[in-house]
């Protein structure tokens, strides 16, 4: 199930993840059904090891709980191993000095460092040393972010657009990258 909260229980609201692989030990398996169930029949012993084989996982996915669960078998109960995901939607991306001004990061650029993007939000992210700024775990939708500019050094100006409307998906990262030129004294 698609896990919302990152808590491992899954709520009313979160939605089922159809056609992940299960395993039981080692060689038997099942795959979730439209509703995010499996079922292994008559399994043996005192305990089994459920595990989720995260390559069957939709594209942008992390579990949320470990991924092999250990599960004590009762006679004639059913017990229940659940397994939560959730999507690693992100926006990052690189400012830097773009030296040849062809608007790419090339070896010759270097980041800048300190320089200020904000979200529509609110949510804030700083380029690090290298130049690159993260905002992890974006929540789908439409996005606006915004370099603020009394955060760039004085001596640059943006090659781009301060702001940058895009939609971000499910799962996916979305990279915005701001090519700068230093200004000539």
């Amino acid at each position: 199930f698609k896990d919302l909260n990152s808590d491992g229980l899954r709520q009313r609201d979160e939605a089922p993840v159809e056609g992940v692989k299960i395993y039981l030990g080692k060689d038997k398996f099942q795959i979730t059904d439209i509703f995010g169930y499996y079922k292994f029949k008559k399994a043996k012993g005192r305990k089994a090891y459920v595990t989720l084989d995260a390559s069957t996982l939709p594209p942008g996915f992390v579990v949320t709980v470990p991924i092999s669960q250990e599960v004590g078998i009762t006679h004639n109960r059913t017990l229940a191993a659940n397994f939560g995901i959730i999507s690693r939607s992100e926006i990052s991306g690189l400012v830097f000095e773009d030296t040849n001004a062809d608007g790419r990061y090339d070896r010759q650029d270097e980041g800048v460092q300190g320089v200020v993007l904000t979200l529509e939000d609110g949510s804030q992210a700083v380029t690090d040393d290298t130049g690159k700024y993260y905002f992890l775990h974006a929540s789908a939708g439409e996005h606006t972010i915004t370099l603020e500019l009394e955060s760039l050094p004085v001596y640059y100006l943006p090659q781009t657009s301060l702001t940058k409307e895009f939609i971000l998906f499910e799962g996916v990262s979305f990279v915005h990258n701001i090519p700068l030129k230093r200004i000539k004294e």
